[in-house]
């Protein structure tokens, strides 16, 4: 009951330590690396690192007495950590840098919508002026 109010950060953590490791996994395999029982193991000692630097944090808070957040802000950053790693194992796997192509599916989804107003507009323009 004490670390109830940690849980969700470390379910979290726990949820983007996976995400790594299968995509750590399936780069791997992509790469034609062995996949090494040692490589395992780091996956265990981040999960125990990671949370013992969250329920640390949880500990200062309760000892400092005020309501900072540090054990989010701890989980935050150890979140954008392994997530930054998925996305680089993404990269590896499809060969190809995703958020350039998530930047060139936006940038074409926004010039569509301002071509179409634009087209919207002159076309309310014309029929305003007869």
């Amino acid at each position: 009951m004490f670390f109830l109010p940690i849980h969700s950060f470390i379910n979290l953590v726990i949820a983007l330590i996976t995400i790594d490791l299968i995509t750590g996994i399936w780069a791997s395999l992509k790469r034609g690396e062995p996949f090494t029982a040692s490589r395992m193991a780091k996956t265990v000692y981040k999960f125990i690192l990671y949370a013992l630097a969250i329920i640390a944090a949880y500990i200062l808070q309760l000892i400092g007495n005020d309501g900072v957040g540090l054990p989010r802000i701890v989980a935050l950053f150890v979140g954008s950590i392994e997530l930054k790693s998925a996305y680089e194992n993404i990269g590896k796997i499809l060969g190809r840098d995703i958020l350039i192509d998530l930047w060139q599916i936006l940038k074409g989804k926004i010039e569509e919508m301002i071509t179409g107003i634009s087209i919207n507009k002159k076309s309310h323009d014309t029929t305003a002026d007869n």
